[in-house]
């Protein structure tokens, strides 16, 4: 399970191994091959952390320390970030088909099923930025509806 808003969802196993320890630390490539690696810990005697650190020559090197919000956009598609500005910059909602989506915002999307899926997926960081999304199939085909909610 997935859960952009807590890094410690990613830990295998059940709640019983995540709630016997005093401290967990999730270090996360941010992609593949790229050296970049977010460290995100927390525990009794820790404070909630997030790092950015790169492995160079051997060693880790702080590139940033990131808040919650940060943490939070890093796990989003860029083309979800750019819906949530093709609505701002639209200024009223839509309504249309994955595909007329990724035409009319011309987004950066593998496809328009990816966008679909990734649509679905984070739905709660557009509902946290002021678009509420909605999704429903007709006999002809598939309708996404974006609203403002700001």
């Amino acid at each position: 399970m997935e859960d952009p808003n807590d890094s410690f969802t990613d830990i295998s196993g059940t709640t019983g191994i995540s709630g016997a320890v005093d401290t967990m630390i999730v270090l996360k490539e941010q992609g593949r091959g790229s050296g970049r690696f977010t460290l995100t810990a927390t525990g009794r005697d820790v404070e909630h952390c997030a790092k950015v650190i790169e492995h160079k020559d051997a060693g880790w090197v702080l590139i940033d320390s990131l808040d919650d919000e940060q943490i939070r956009a890093q796990s989003v598609p860029n083309c979800i970030v750019e819906v949530v500005r093709f609505m701002e910059i639209r200024g009223k909602d839509w309504e249309g088909s994955s595909s007329e989506l990724l035409d009319e915002a011309r987004l950066d999307a593998p496809n328009a099923a990816v966008l679909g899926k990734w649509l679905s997926q984070h739905r709660h960081f557009l509902s946290e930025h002021g678009v509420d999304y909605r999704f429903r199939a007709t006999n002809s085909k598939r309708v996404v509806t974006l609203t403002l909610s700001k």
